[in-house]
């Protein structure tokens, strides 16, 4: 075998050896270093997972007491209302027992009974009391506010510019009861009026209504204690746990170390900054989430999270944290197992590799050696069908120098003809004028003139034949129009006799490459083009179209001739060897497959054909398009 045989022989046995083991090696660094990656990315995400969990944990702890809170809210107002009937039933019936009992008696009298049975009764912690009205605003009893008894409270406004005893009379006209939202002084203070609900109740017989009301502050107290109680019963199995400030005053209201309770956030010294996480609290109402730094009892400052809402009815701020030293902590733990099974998972798949690349080279080393085997049979095969190609190509090329002789011979005849002629008819006529005396002297040098340009001229022809038929392996710049002028002059005499209109678009190019071998293509071309002319006898008109186009890249050239064109079933086959369409003893079928040989091999072009019309003086030719395209250099 030739050494890149051997090669071959060698790669082919040792490559799948080489390319497994570079293979192996890569996967395994990407194995490593998307393990490595991997486990990075699923540590982020459980740390993200953990964080969102937990900021979800304390969000939906929070709501749900601040929902408790809201519950609350709107029952105060109804469960006052049922309480304050309650009283209210009660002093009605105060006043039906004195009633019965002193009818017989003057309406005064009664009344005085009445204020006289009411004046002591409290209710709510002392807060709470009764005072009677009539239908026309008349106070008749008001046990606190003794300065409006006997006087009509018409005029009363609230804070708001509520008419209090005008709207409950407006109650009264069409209902036994009715109660009535308003604000009023506290007895204890005479500077700012409360938020109240006032319960009526009607006692006709008399022209009065019983009212009693209460302060709707006056259960808040009672609610707060329920809620702290509510959270005092949450046992959390972590540190989070609930803490309530005061918004105004910045004090704890509860807190899971007992000992803040009471207390503002700056002086139990927990929170590092208290005024600012205060402060951040009260600006910023659409964030929720807050990160601040905490103080543990051993003084080591920790970093906290703290979900929290504001119920500005109770001006509380209620929330719940958690430490992130314990998400860390927890992250620690499970980041050490994540690498564990990542770890086992990776020795998995390295076993598995191992295996797998030990069954591949095995099968891989046993099907080299047939693919070895295969291709010393398909190379011996190989170098065979070389031998005999570059045979047939030598039989192929002394064809075609055969056939190109045969043609260069015709076509000298061609050219001699008339210049033999010439000599025959001049020396015959010096030898008859010699004969009969009429030989003059101008006679003799004219004929003599014509015999030597006729000579001269079959000595140029002699020479332009051999120089473009001589072979040359030396690559020269030439102009293909020139060579494309000089192709047609060797075929003047055909030309002339067939009276062949040529019409050029000769664009002056230079090309660098082998003169002679294009030279033989063009000729075969014409060749070709002038032997279908001759087989058309009907044609009025024979038309040879030449041109040469040119861009950065390539080089065209055109011949279309009207000559009727290619069988369309055919056309795909006038390149290949030994095809042709002449008559046996007219051509051999290489010219062309020679033709484009030459313009892919030599000068790294293409050559094709096509049929196509050609439209002269307004009548229509079938005709042929061969096109050569040659890459400058």
């Amino acid at each position: 075998m030739k050494v890149n045989d051997k090669k071959i022989v060698h790669y082919i046995k040792f490559l799948p050896f080489y390319f497994l083991i570079t293979t192996t090696i890569i996967f395994i660094l990407y194995i490593l270093i998307e393990n490595r990656y991997s486990l990075q990315n699923e540590k982020k995400s459980l740390e993200t997972q953990l964080i969102n969990s937990y900021k979800e944990k304390i969000k939906d702890e929070t709501l749900k007491v601040v929902n408790y809170i809201d519950e609350q809210l709107q029952n105060n107002e109804y469960n006052l209302i049922n309480e304050l009937k309650e009283k209210d039933l009660t002093a009605i019936q105060i006043i039906s027992n004195i009633y019965e009992i002193n009818k017989d008696k003057s309406r005064e009298e009664i009344l005085e009974k009445i204020r006289t049975a009411l004046e002591k009764i409290r209710f709510f912690n002392d807060r709470g009391y009764y005072y009677i009205l009539d239908s026309t605003g008349y106070c008749h009893f008001h046990p606190i506010f003794k300065q409006l008894q006997g006087k009509s409270l018409l005029e009363v406004q609230d804070v708001k510019g509520t008419y209090l005893t005008k709207e409950m009379i407006k109650i009264m006209e069409n209902n036994q009861t009715g109660y009535l939202n308003y604000y009023w002084y506290k007895p204890n203070d005479t500077k700012k009026q409360y938020e109240k609900i006032a319960y009526l109740h009607k006692f006709e017989p008399l022209d009065i209504f019983v009212i009693s009301s209460d302060y709707l502050d006056s259960l808040t107290k009672k609610w707060q204690n329920n809620v702290i109680s509510f959270l005092k019963s949450i046992d959390f199995k972590d540190n989070s746990h609930y803490f309530i400030i005061n918004k105004k005053t910045g004090n704890y209201v509860f807190h899971k170390q007992k000992e803040f309770e009471g207390k503002h956030i700056t002086e139990v010294n927990y929170v590092v900054d208290g005024n600012r996480f205060l402060n951040d609290i009260k600006k910023d109402k659409s964030n929720n989430y807050y990160t601040y730094e905490v103080k543990n009892p051993d003084g080591q400052i920790t970093i906290k999270d703290s979900y929290v809402q504001v119920i500005e009815e109770w001006d509380w701020i209620i929330g719940i944290g958690y430490h992130k030293e314990d998400i860390e902590e927890i992250i620690n733990i499970k980041g050490e197992l994540l690498e564990e099974i990542n770890f086992d998972n990776l020795i998995q798949t390295l076993v598995f590799m191992l295996f797998v690349s030990i069954l591949v080279l095995l099968i891989s080393k046993y099907f080299s050696k047939i693919i070895e085997r295969r291709f010393k049979v398909y190379n011996f095969s190989i170098n065979r069908k070389i031998v005999e190609i570059a045979r047939q190509q030598r039989v192929l090329a002394q064809q075609s120098k055969m056939v190109a002789m045969g043609e260069m011979i015709e076509n000298i005849a061609h050219q001699w003809r008339q210049p033999l002629s010439i000599i025959s008819t001049c020396s015959t006529g010096l030898k008859l004028n010699k004969d009969y005396g009429n030989l003059t002297d101008e006679l003799f040098y004219s004929n003599l003139k014509s015999i030597n340009d006729s000579a001269q001229y079959l000595s140029q022809t002699i020479d332009d034949f051999r120089n473009y038929y001589q072979k040359s392996n030396d690559e020269k710049s030439f102009r293909i129009d020139e060579l494309i002028e000089k192709s047609l002059q060797l075929l003047k005499i055909e030309i002339d006799k067939l009276d062949i209109d040529i019409q050029k678009e000769l664009k002056k190019v230079q090309l660098i490459g082998y003169e002679n071998e294009l030279l033989q293509v063009i000729l075969n071309i014409l060749n070709n083009s002038i032997y279908q002319f001759k087989t058309l006898e009907d044609l009025d008109k024979y038309i040879l179209r030449i041109n040469i186009h040119k861009n950065d890249d390539y080089i065209t050239l055109n011949f279309i001739d009207n000559g009727g064109g290619i069988d369309p079933e055919i056309i795909d086959r006038i390149f290949e060897p030994y095809f042709t369409t002449k008559d046996k003893n007219m051509g051999t079928g290489i010219g062309l497959y020679m033709s484009k040989n030459i313009v892919e091999k030599h000068f790294n072009g293409t050559m094709n054909a096509k049929n196509i019309v050609i439209n002269e003086e307004n009548n229509n030719y079938k005709g042929v398009k061969f096109s050569i395209k040659i890459q400058q250099k």
